[in-house]
């Protein structure tokens, strides 16, 4: 049986975490070396954090999609429950209270809940496929669900996670085919409400100025310093970059290079050339998803794989553009290679349901 899953996929996967290992010591050694005096503090979690989601995905491989459609109601119920125990009791890092410490390690609940709303959505879609205009027994429960949570996330504060958790559910609704006028409606007073929350806070509204006038608003606040050391990173790099280790920009310049701007110290270490091999490879990783999503067995494994092919792309895609200073800077990592133990299992989770659905496809076929 286990022959026949998706081995392309999970060998691009592998590519990438293995290459993670390169990519994350070389943009924390010398920040670990500064504050710790331990060049391979991030670098040692990090293997940590690996060897863990290579566990995830094996055991998960084995377990049976549908497992998760018995249990989706309460992953979101426990997920909802982590969001509401963060407030009170989160770790506050720069801020924002949004990880739960454990002792030996950090949780960050916002990664379960992006995994736990398409289990769900994804159930009620199936189980309720006959009666999907329905509001009051479709649309309402999941609004409401991801309403609850997007909250919950935003008051961490947390505005881009909650942000991006609303594309994935707004997308897989979409391909659901559900009425516009409910997406509409609940899309526009969404947007509202975050135009208020974004201009609530002053590092929020000025992120967006300074990013839309940057020329006048920096020279005062110096709000876009860390997309202006990312384009710097990816200038330094030109076409062949300078080399592994190579890196300028990690040298403290560029604050978070191991996580949200790591894509920009690929860039800077492997050029233009070695930044476009990695986005093919990430590209492929996101076309084995859709070869599964466009054969995926059943309903309940089609939105899954929809979810998470949303959830993947969503995520790749704004890293990279607010590396590339395309988009306000905002705190997104890049799945498979930025440093953050609870995103890696959460991606190891995904390619473990997405690698047992592709078992279920070929043994459909066979």
């Amino acid at each position: 049986m286990v022959t026949k899953l998706d081995w392309s996929l999970l060998l691009a996967v592998v590519v990438l975490l293995l290459f993670s290992v390169a990519a994350v010591y070389s943009a924390s050694a010398s920040l670990a070396e500064f504050k710790f005096g331990a060049y391979d503090l991030f670098l040692k979690n990090h293997i940590r954090n690996l060897i863990v989601t290579f566990i995830t995905v094996v055991v998960v491989t084995f377990i049976n999609y549908q497992f998760w459609k018995k249990f989706a109601n309460i992953i979101l119920t426990i997920s909802i429950f982590f969001l509401i125990l963060v407030l009170f009791f989160g770790v506050d890092t720069k801020g924002a209270a949004r990880w739960l410490d454990f002792g030996w390690f950090n949780f960050q609940p916002s990664e379960l809940a992006k995994f736990a709303i398409v289990l769900y959505i994804a159930k009620i879609l199936d189980e309720r496929k006959e009666i999907k205009d329905d509001f009051w027994f479709v649309p309402f429960p999941i609004f409401f669900n991801l309403f609850l949570i997007i909250l919950l996330i935003a008051v961490q504060p947390n505005f881009s996670s909650s942000f991006i958790i609303f594309l994935i559910v707004i997308g897989l609704l979409v391909i659901a085919n559900i009425k516009f006028k409910y997406l509409a409606t609940f899309s526009l007073l969404t947007a509202l409400i975050s135009i208020v929350y974004a201009v609530s806070a002053e590092y929020r509204l000025n992120r967006l100025l300074a990013f839309f006038n940057e020329s006048t608003l920096n020279e005062i606040t110096n709000t876009n310093y860390q997309s202006i050391q990312s384009l710097v990173a990816l200038g330094n790099g030109g076409l062949f970059g300078l080399g592994p280790g190579g890196s300028r920009q990690s040298l403290l310049f560029l604050p978070e290079a191991y996580s949200d701007f790591i894509f920009a110290i690929i860039g800077e270490e492997y050029g233009f050339i070695g930044l476009s091999i990695f986005t093919l490879l990430f590209v492929f990783v996101l076309f084995r998803v859709y070869l599964i999503c466009k054969n995926a067995p059943d309903f309940f494994s089609f939105f899954i794989s929809s979810g998470f092919l949303l959830t993947l792309s969503i995520y790749f895609f704004i890293n990279a553009l607010v590396n590339l200073g395309l988009l306000p800077t905002t705190g997104v990592p890049m799945p498979f290679i930025s440093y953050g133990g609870s995103a890696m299992l959460t991606y190891g989770l995904i390619i473990g349901v997405l690698l047992n659905i592709s078992i279920n496809i070929n043994l459909k076929k066979s």
